[in-house]
């Protein structure tokens, strides 16, 4: 399996409730540590967050697969660091949930 296949379905996991982060290894470069959650037997009861976390997701695929392009812009920030930016944002949404 790729490492882009494991951390698109780490994150749809984790977006659905069935797996959660229990300690945070990236900037101390250790690994994470993830636990079985209970929290996807709440979302049936509520089809508008269902929706919302379908929509997230759906918006991170379409910007993973922007190619990057040049702007000729010299203040703006490169294409790559801007798609990097939407992207976390998009995750942090979605964890937020």
């Amino acid at each position: 399996m790729s490492a882009s296949t494991f951390a698109k379905g780490k994150l749809w996991c984790t977006a659905f409730g069935f797996l959660h982060c229990r300690e945070f290894g990236r900037l101390e470069r250790k690994p994470s540590i993830y636990d079985i959650s209970t929290k996807w037997r709440y979302l049936s009861s509520r089809p508008e967050k269902l929706e919302r976390i379908e929509h997230l997701l759906k918006k991170h695929e379409v910007i993973l697969r922007i190619q990057n392009i040049k702007v000729q812009d010299k203040n703006s920030l490169p294409a790559k660091v801007r798609k990097k930016m939407s992207l976390r944002r998009i995750e942090k949404e979605i964890l937020s949930q």
